[in-house]
């Protein structure tokens, strides 16, 4: 009789320890996932976009981006609402007189400067617009007394310098036109190549005749 009532008893308390070992196992494991949950956050780098509280940036990869852009300072244009010389330009007339031409926008006083090797043309109250229009103007290889020519902006005017090989007066005009207005420099005929060079292949000495051998 004892014996049959311990059996009964260790038949009811093993399905009660199983329930017991059953349930404390599924509350640690309920632990750990909720555990594992921020560690395979960590673990991903997260690399999902994310934005700045309140500052626009954004952080991808652990980097901070802006989408701003950056502040550039203003930029300012001068206008200049007075006459404008542009152009400079050099012809041979024939094949000793040269001139020197700018194109003006108006009719303007021009004052002339003569110095050792130089003769400036001041253009009052004028502006060079274009920075190609500043370029010199080289005319050495060409039979004129004028070597280089020049624009430049000088404060409220425009200087046309002119630099010269042979002491030589050129003279000058202003002239309206169509479109505006041109200063006209003329410089006299003469022969200021050395060597007999000369610009037009035309003019060159024929070749003499190889001697025989």
């Amino acid at each position: 009789m004892v014996r049959t009532t311990l059996l009964s008893a260790l038949f009811l308390l093993v399905p009660a320890v199983g329930f017991a070992q059953q349930t404390g196992r599924s509350d640690g494991d309920a632990k750990a996932g909720a555990k594992a949950e921020p560690d395979s956050a960590a673990a991903t780098g997260d690399k999902g976009d994310k934005t700045g509280a309140g500052d626009g940036n954004r952080i991808v990869g652990g980097y901070t981006y802006s989408d701003k852009r950056p502040a550039r300072a203003p930029v300012y244009h001068v206008v200049h609402k007075g006459p404008h010389a542009a152009f400079p330009s050099f012809a041979m007339v024939d094949a000793q007189r040269s001139r020197l031409t700018v194109q003006l926008s108006s009719v303007v006083a021009v004052e002339e400067k003569k110095a050792a090797g130089t003769v400036t043309y001041v253009i009052k109250g004028a502006h060079v617009a274009r920075y190609n229009d500043t370029h010199a103007l080289i005319a050495v290889h060409f039979n004129t007394p004028m070597t280089v020519a020049r624009l430049r902006n000088t404060g409220k005017d425009v200087e046309l310098r002119v630099d010269l090989r042979a002491a030589v007066t050129p003279t000058f005009a202003v002239a309206q036109t169509k479109n505006g207005a041109t200063l006209t420099i003329d410089f006299p005929g003469g022969e200021y190549l050395a060597d007999g060079v000369r610009t037009d292949p035309a003019q060159a000495p024929a070749a003499s005749p190889a001697a025989p051998r």
